[in-house]
């Protein structure tokens, strides 16, 4: 159960994070061309990546947790942090460095996907009336 409402929450966020990038890199393709637009969808895609590692490692935690009691869950999203700050530094890294990106494309690509978090319903504050 508790398996199903997160898979829903992370689905519904990717969808959201998906749709944010897509609109802002087809503006961008209509106003700065090709290059800033796939640097800016490669932004998006890193915080995907993050998206993901996350999920992942709470899936895990929720699991340990319920294996193991409480306690090991704070480690496995420990773990999970720490992974997925050093996932998103590398590909940010890989973008800019390596592949050399427009710096500005990739960070606000990498903005944009963030700021789904503030319109998912999975991360919103509820209301208990």
């Amino acid at each position: 159960m508790a398996a199903d409402r997160l898979a829903r929450a992370v689905r519904g966020t990717l969808v959201i994070q998906v749709a944010m990038v897509a609109v802002a890199a087809t503006i961008a393709y209509l106003e700065k061309g090709t290059g800033f637009a796939a640097a800016l969808a490669y932004g998006g895609a890193v915080a995907f990546a993050g998206t993901l590692i996350s999920a992942w490692r709470l899936r895990a935690a929720t699991e340990a947790s319920a294996e193991f009691g409480p306690g090991v869950d704070v480690l496995e999203l420990f773990k999970g942090t720490i992974l997925k700050l050093v996932l998103m530094i590398a590909l940010l890294v890989l973008g800019l460095a390596f592949l050399r990106l427009a710096p500005l494309a990739v960070i606000a690509g990498f903005v944009v996907a963030q700021m789904a978090y503030l319109f998912s319903r999975s991360y919103a504050p509820r209301w208990r009336g």
